[in-house]
């Protein structure tokens, strides 16, 4: 599953965030001024037009491993 993150070095705290603006399911958060932006991993859903809009190249997409929950409880109903 696609994620984004933010690399807090590279962040430069932009006020308006252009990457928090084009975040169409406002996934990325600023909580506050002058901090590094945050990424809600519960909304975001990889698309990566934050990490386009970021003039600072701090933000990235990664691919996060979801353990299978099916597969989980199969094994364990089997051992």
């Amino acid at each position: 599953m696609l994620r984004a993150e933010v690399n807090e070095a590279a962040c430069q705290a932009c006020a308006p965030c252009v990457a928090r603006r084009v975040c169409k399911i406002k996934a990325l958060m600023q909580i506050d001024p002058g901090e590094p932006a945050m990424i809600d991993v519960t909304r975001c859903r990889g698309c990566g037009d934050c990490m386009r809009a970021c003039p600072h190249a701090a933000i990235g997409i990664s691919n996060v491993h979801q353990p299978n929950l099916h597969s989980a409880q199969v094994m364990s109903v089997g051992q």
